[in-house]
């Protein structure tokens, strides 16, 4: 089951963040090695169109990073241009992994969280 993430951020800055990715106990990590991430970012669930998405293959709006793969950490940026683009309020997010085949184990695509992202006006921008 993913966890929930919800993310409240002020749009006169980038959004930069390390996450670990571990097992159900909190504790034990899980390799990221050769992965690749999509974040989503959409006014409700059902909406067809994102408002901007995040992956680990692309930076234009931002992106994520893996830091240390075999200990499941990973970097989520998103930048302020894209903030600022974006329109002020709450929406949903949700970020999903797809893992490579390993040590017998098929290639898996894994829901990592669900939660909201709240896109606030900053004072500076």
């Amino acid at each position: 089951m993913p966890a929930t993430v919800n993310i409240t951020i002020s749009n006169d800055a980038d959004f930069y963040t390390l996450f670990q990715f571990t097992e159900a106990d909190g504790i034990t990590p899980i390799s990221i090695v050769g992965a690749t991430f999509i974040m989503g970012v959409r006014r409700t669930m059902q909406d067809p169109a994102a408002l901007f998405m995040l992956t680990s293959t692309s930076s234009d709006a931002g992106g994520i990073s893996i830091w240390d793969g075999p200990n499941g950490i990973f970097a989520v940026l998103i930048k302020k241009e894209r903030l600022q683009k974006s329109p002020v309020g709450l929406f949903q997010q949700s970020l999903v992994c797809n893992l490579p085949a390993s040590n017998g184990r098929p290639a898996l695509t894994l829901p990592i969280w669900s939660g909201t992202l709240q896109n606030n006006m900053g004072a500076s921008r």
